[in-house]
């Protein structure tokens, strides 16, 4: 297996944390048995997610006692599905890793690094026309204007806008409060935040290409339909992250996801916390309106002011809190109704390689397949009523292209999203066959005849891609309207009521973590906040 992942035999390296049955650390008191009580911890995190990574990272660094206990969240790892060839259940691609976390944890020195830094873009259309897309968005003209030269005028003026309002609402989409925004911001969200993605690219283009493939970035993993009010913004945040560099652009990692995991792992270290594998929380200690500590599986407990959570909301605040500990307003952010659409990982195993330049470079592209506007609006339909559309949105890269250990030498592997889809909370072969018929039948309008070429596929639902990770289905279906994510993450991060407590699950990211994307923002919050805290009780050096 990769370095890049996290292999099961040695997890946590040297973070690896006395376990609680074992010799008594300082400060520990025996309760009866192997049980006990330990003292001398200054904060812990809950679950070894790549927030719970940023967040432990950062409050190593500023001098804590700091435990990261793995909490049933599992590292990522790639998953062989066919002979030679492997998947993943996260986005292979960085889109919005934040710049500061980057720079913060020093994650160059800690071994991230790009294989591919900048992708062009090649959008698919039901005419089987094609256009291709700079990787930098600013030099798009020339392309669109092979359309149409009036709409190519349209996306240059359209693009600027899009992209400087992205970039004044980024701190949104990162965490910060609607109310510390920018002047500028705040004037943009009061004239877009209620619009549609169709109503603006009505308002701007002529060409149904253009629409359709603009409408298409707008909904991957979106809880909104293009019609439906508030959808615009899930356009702009899909833009406003920036990738080595470049805003609006996507790279792809050594080792995908798990590359940047594996980084932020050896910041952990870097930073002195310590990593205990296997620790069962059975709730979180509470005394006096402040939070104390976990207790664990085998009754013991581990004293700490400052906890931060990188569970999903229901097993942070409901499952280890409890509902008598949370005041009721609270509660109904938890209580968020199920995703109505999600998204699914798919990959495909092929025989033949890219053996010229040429094959090469065309699959060293972001491959998207862009349904017309009925198509789209039938698809949602169709997953809002629990089927699934012959026709669906598809995004898909080529990671055995740029590096060995994704599929044989013979072989290529093609990964990527579906969407829409229906949610389903539970495990469904049913489901899982009927995306697995429409994602090659999708895959088709890509790359025709590549059934002929197919070896295995694997197709991974939200309910598979969380029994895996150990996080909610739900938290890994398809975002809601980002205005309302932004409103219910603040809840989340700022309104427990409970001093010492800080949470950066799934929940508390804005418009990304369906695809289990790497941004680290929400971890980075969480800890520098219960790093200040500490500082202001007198425990960070």
């Amino acid at each position: 297996m990769s370095d890049d992942f996290q292999d099961k035999n040695s997890q946590g390296g040297n973070l690896q944390g006395n376990a609680l049955t074992g010799d008594a650390a300082s400060g520990e008191e025996t309760l009866s048995g192997a049980s006990r009580i330990e003292g001398g911890v200054d904060a812990l995190v809950v679950g070894a997610t790549l927030d719970g990574l940023v967040a432990a990272a950062y409050l190593g660094k500023a001098g804590l006692k700091t435990v990261l206990l793995e909490a049933g969240v599992r590292a990522p790892e790639k998953t062989e599905f066919a002979e030679g060839y492997f998947a993943d259940d996260h986005d292979l691609l960085v889109r919005d890793l934040d710049p500061d976390v980057i720079s913060g944890l020093d994650l160059y020195r800690h071994g991230l690094c790009y294989v591919q830094r900048r992708f062009e873009s090649m959008y698919y259309f039901k005419d089987r026309s094609t256009l291709l897309i700079n990787g930098d968005l600013a030099l798009s003209y020339e392309a669109v204007a092979e359309i149409d030269r009036r709409d190519a005028d349209a996306f240059q003026d359209f693009m600027q806008d899009l992209m400087g309002a992205a970039l004044d609402l980024r701190p949104l989409f990162m965490g910060t409060p609607l109310e510390r925004l920018s002047k500028r911001a705040r004037a943009y969200l009061k004239d877009y935040a209620s619009i549609s993605v169709d109503a603006v690219l009505d308002r701007f283009f002529k060409d149904a290409r253009v629409k359709d493939l603009l409408r298409a970035e707008a909904s991957f993993h979106a809880g909104l339909r293009p019609s439906d009010p508030y959808s615009y913004l899930s356009l702009v945040r899909r833009w406003s992250g920036e990738a080595a560099g470049l805003q609006g652009a996507c790279a792809f990692p050594s080792g995908g996801y798990g590359g940047v995991y594996s980084a932020l792992r050896r910041a952990v270290q870097s930073a002195g916390v310590e990593f205990r594998a296997g620790s069962d929380i059975t709730s979180m200690l509470v005394e006096w309106d402040g939070v104390a500590g976990v207790s664990v599986a085998d009754g013991g407990q581990i004293r700490a002011g400052v906890v931060v959570n990188a569970l999903s909301s229901r097993d942070a605040f409901m499952g280890q809190i409890g509902p008598s500990q949370l005041d009721i307003e609270f509660q109904k952010a938890i209580t968020a109704p199920p995703p109505r659409y999600a998204s699914a990982k798919v990959h495909f195993a092929l025989k033949g390689a890219a053996r010229d330049e040429v094959t090469r470079k065309n699959l060293s592209r972001r491959l998207v397949y862009t349904p017309d506007q009925l198509q789209l609006r039938t698809a949602y339909r169709m997953a809002r009523d629990d089927e699934v559309a012959p026709d669906l949105q598809m995004e898909l890269i080529f990671p055995s292209v740029f590096e060995n250990g994704w599929a044989p030498e013979h072989g290529n592997l093609a990964a990527g999203w579906v969407h829409p889809i229906p949610y389903r909370p539970g495990e469904d072969e049913a489901l899982r066959q009927e995306v697995e018929r429409a994602a090659l039948a999708t895959f088709e309008n890509i790359a025709p005849g590549a059934s002929d070429r197919l070896e295995a596929m694997d197709v991974r639902l939200a309910a598979d891609r969380g029994a895996r990770s150990g996080l909610a289905p739900q938290s890994l279906a398809g975002f809601a309207p980002v205005l309302q994510e932004a409103q219910r993450a603040h809840i989340l991060r700022d309104a427990s009521g409970l001093n010492g407590f800080f949470y950066c699950g799934p929940d508390a990211q804005i418009g990304q973590g369906a695809s289990g994307g790497a941004s680290g923002a929400a971890g980075r919050m969480a800890g520098r906040l219960a790093a200040k805290m500490s500082r202001q009780k007198g425990l960070a050096a």
